[in-house]
């Protein structure tokens, strides 16, 4: 027997003194006969401490299919996270099980979701109920205001008093779409390295977001982690009130309902622009047959990049000089636009480059 193999026999010991049942189920999973890797040891030994907390959670996940069929890094790990919530909030942690997007599979970006609101009950606590009593949080949590805690909560683990400031800003009162990609947008530029970037610290400081984000300002916070990897002089005019705008459009597509537009500039653009952005999000919805992932889709049609156009997981940002003026008719900007809004489905949390880029 290997190392990890004798832990999960004594772990499995201690499950059958608390709960035959959960034990007999463990033991049927086929993953259990065939070699235990260390990922799978460590999330029975979460089960183990899961039981003890609360047997009715330990049930529920073991009834999930991700779990039955193996453990992989991404799964070990969302189940560690929801240890840590129970033990802190057992309310959270029934509200995460009860959650669609949790009971179908654990991707990276679930994971990150859930690990990160596990990391927001390491904070005051006092601080942390002007986060739970907005109106938004206790109606009950939509997947995208999941993201936005557990991206508050990714924060926090950098920087608890910069987590504890954005909860207080005026854009989190109530929830907007843009919300969410701008705590995503602060918290990938925030963790880099240890502690936070020098970038994050830089936006945090400066006068347009001490003094709080508004809700239009939320839009441009979202483009600030694409624009830092390549271009951080872009930071400046973007917010800058007096030379940043704003054009934007609501259409309705057939399986999304209602989504918003926004091009974002520091300097004149072009009209078809826009019509040309509404042409790729309907190409690309069409083509994938399900609603968007995200109901607000941001270009930044500014230099942040060395390559052409390119999605940042948040916004899409183009050279200014080719994506927005009317000189360059030999570049075909449907075509871009549609390959860099197919990115909002086909993202960082496919492994295959071929269906994440190549689709």
């Amino acid at each position: 027997m290997t190392e990890d193999e004798s832990r999960v026999v004594d772990s499995l010991r201690g499950i059958l003194k608390e709960d035959t049942a959960v034990a007999e189920t463990l033991l049927s999973f086929p993953w259990l006969a065939d070699g235990i890797t260390e990922d799978e040891r460590r999330a029975v030994e979460s089960l183990r401490r899961i039981l003890r907390e609360d047997a009715a959670v330990a049930e529920t996940l073991l009834s999930f299919p991700w779990l039955a069929d193996g453990v992989n890094e991404e799964e070990r790990r969302a189940v560690h996270a929801l240890q840590a919530i129970l033990r802190e909030d057992s309310a959270m942690a029934e509200t995460v099980l009860e959650s669609t997007w949790f009971s179908e599979g654990v991707t990276r970006t679930k994971r990150e979701t859930v690990e990160g609101v596990s990391r927001l009950y390491r904070i005051d606590r006092s601080s942390l109920s002007a986060l739970t009593r907005k109106p938004w949080f206790e109606d009950g949590l939509s997947y995208e205001e999941f993201r936005l805690v557990g991206d508050l909560g990714n924060i926090a683990g950098r920087s608890e008093v910069d987590a504890l400031a954005i909860i207080g800003m005026p854009f989190l009162e109530t929830f907007e779409p843009t919300d969410a990609l701008a705590a995503k947008s602060l918290r990938r530029l925030a963790c880099c390295g240890e502690g936070v970037s020098k970038e994050f610290r830089w936006v945090m400081d400066h006068p347009t977001i001490s003094d709080g984000i508004s809700n239009e300002e939320a839009k441009v916070v979202t483009t600030l982690h694409g624009a830092r990897r390549f271009d951080i002089d872009i930071f400046d005019p973007l917010l800058d009130p007096d030379t940043v705008t704003l054009e934007e459009r609501t259409i309705d597509l057939p399986h999304t309902g209602e989504i918003q537009l926004t091009i974002i500039r520091i300097r004149p653009g072009v009209e078809r622009s826009m019509d040309l952005l509404e042409r790729a999000v309907r190409i690309v919805e069409g083509f994938v047959e399900i609603p968007f992932p995200v109901r607000h889709v941001i270009f930044l049609a500014e230099n942040t990049q060395r390559y052409g156009a390119s999605h940042h997981g948040t916004n899409m940002s183009g050279w200014h000089e080719q994506y927005d003026t009317d000189e360059y008719p030999e570049i075909d900007l449907l075509h871009v636009l549609t390959h860099e809004v197919s990115h909002y489905y086909w993202n960082r949390d496919w492994n295959l480059h071929w269906v994440e880029d190549g689709l």
